[in-house]
């Protein structure tokens, strides 16, 4: 993973680990790595993986598991 530390929940640092452990989100990953392969790149997944598509998906089998959302 790529971190971006120039996000305004990141700053200051006074201790960049703890900084990447809690004050980090989501928009602090700028991209992911997987195997020499990029995966993920601002807000863009590169792994062939529609976002949409894969969470139908999973609706599906949680609707057809019984599971009800509340």
């Amino acid at each position: 993973m790529l971190y971006d530390p120039d996000r305004i929940k990141s700053v200051p640092v006074h201790d960049p680990l703890a900084s990447v452990a809690y004050s980090s989100s989501p928009e602090n990953v700028a991209a992911t790595i997987v195997n020499g392969k990029t995966v993920y790149r601002k807000d863009s997944f590169l792994c062939g993986i529609e976002e949409a598509s894969l969470a139908h998906e999973v609706r599906e089998v949680l609707k057809k598991a019984g599971y009800a959302p509340h």
